[in-house]
Parts: structure tokens; sequence; C-alpha cells
């Protein structure tokens, strides 16, 4: 078999799957698109994770942050926008006029997009949170919301920003190009290579940044002690003046002694 009609045969079971289980396979595509976000992202801007295996150091690129975020994109990111897109085909059913096309994008993005785009938000600031959570108790659970109500107020606008205007343009497409049941595998696609290449940016940005910080830590270090040094020295310094002030002051208390001697000696 040739590989054209391997690939014929794989592109014909996937849509078949398709079509028996819609939510599934979408879900499961959702999946693995998040998984090679993460680790193309983490390879491109070398921001490795290091594992001792045998006391040898190896690294890599896979961390609990990838299973979190398949698992984020399987059970809770594509279900929202596979019934979010049948419920906006009920609510505009084809065919759709112009008024109708523009109607529907500004449903979806007052809707689906903010809701989907807080969930994101909150669930990237818990799996960033440093140090994770370390118990199922009150007080993490109150540092999980305030860690969450922070990431809304510095990071729920950009996001907001970038969909609202990604998603027009993937929304226009699709009404005028593809079938409803594919209107969520090809925002899923859309959006891997934008995050691929946002995430990829900010891994590097982040790595920077700690290189950064580490190689001025260091440098303040080595400053630190280069004036500990220095003060050690001053101080050794000022010892032996000390030592000098009272060397001297003895010497010279002893030669007035011994010039008080020698004229009680003459006079006598």
């Amino acid at each position: 078999m040739s590989s054209r009609s391997k690939n014929t045969s794989l592109n014909a079971k996937y849509l078949e799957y398709l079509a028996k289980y819609p939510l599934l396979t979408k879900s499961i595509t959702a999946g693995v698109l998040a998984i090679l976000n993460e680790t193309i992202a983490t390879t491109i801007s070398k921001d490795f994770k290091v594992s001792k295996i045998l006391n040898q150091k190896i690294k890599h690129p896979f961390s609990l942050k990838i299973p979190l975020l398949a698992l984020f994109a399987f059970s809770v990111n594509t279900p929202i926008s596979h019934y979010g897109f049948i419920l906006l085909n009920k609510l505009f059913k084809n065919p759709l006029s112009k008024r109708d096309k523009i109607l529907q994008i500004l449903t979806m993005l007052i809707t689906i997009v903010p809701f989907q785009s807080s969930l994101i938000v909150a669930f990237i600031s818990i799996i960033n949170m440093k140090p994770s959570i370390q118990s199922l108790t009150i007080d993490e659970f109150k540092r999980c919301i305030k860690q969450v109500k922070l990431s809304m107020q510095n990071s729920l606008f950009n996001v907001l920003k970038s969909s609202w205007i990604t998603t027009p343009i993937v929304l226009t497409i699709s009404q005028n190009y593809l079938h409803p049941n594919l209107w969520t595998l090809f925002s899923n696609l859309v959006f891997f290579f934008l995050g691929t290449g946002q995430n990829t940016f900010l891994k590097i940005q982040a790595k920077k940044a700690r290189e950064y910080n580490a190689k001025r830590e260091e440098i303040e270090k080595e400053v630190k002690k280069e004036v500990e040094k220095k003060d050690e020295k001053n101080d050794e310094l000022r010892k032996d003046e000390d030592q000098l002030k009272q060397d001297e002051n003895g010497r010279l208390d002893t030669e007035v002694a011994d010039a008080l001697e020698d004229l009680k000696t003459e006079k006598e």
C-alpha cells in the first residue's frame, strides 16, 4: 500500500470516528495537540526539566503540566467548544445570511469566548502556582483563590483581546467553508499553532529572565564577597593602626618615664 493510500485510509478512518463519536474524537485530538503544544514550546525554547536517573542528570521537555493541560483540553475546553458550536448552529440555522453570520460571531464573542478564556486563565494560574498545591486544606484553597483572582486581574484581558481578534477570523472561515462538525477541530488547530508560538515566546522570555536574575545574583554575591574582603582588610588595617598607636604611646610613655627618672637622678 502506497503512503498516499495509507494517508487517505487514515483520514477516512478519522472522519468515520468523528462522525460516530464526535465529542470523543475532538477531545482526544485536543488532548494530543495540548501535549504537542507544551512539548514543542519547551523543546524550541530549550527550557528543559532535569531529572536524576541512576545518578545521571537527564534533560527532557516533560513535566506534570503536560498531562494536566491535556486533561483540561480533553475534559473541559473541547466539550465547551463542541456544545457551544452546536448551540450556535441551533440558534442560527443554515443557510446563514450575512446578518446571521455576524450575529453568530458576536454571540460567540460575548458568551463562549469569555467563559472559555476565564477557565483557561484560572486553570493555568493554578498549575503554575509557586509553590504548587501542597494539600487539600482551607488555607491552600484560599491561596488558590487568591492566585486565580490575581491572574484574572493581570492576564484575562490580554487573553480575551487575543481571542476576540482570532475568533472572528476562525468562525468566518468555518461558516463559509466547513461543516459544523469540523468547527471545533479547525478552531483547536488554529489555536494550537498560535498557542504554540505564543507559549514558545513566553518560555524563551521567562528563561532569559531567569538566566538574567541568576547572573545578577551571582554578580551581587561576588560584589558582596569583595566588599566583605575589603571590610576585613580595612578592619585589619585599623587594628594595625591601633596597635601602632598603642606601641607608639607605650614608647612615648617609656621615654617620658626615662626622662623623668634621669632628671630625678641629676637633681640628687
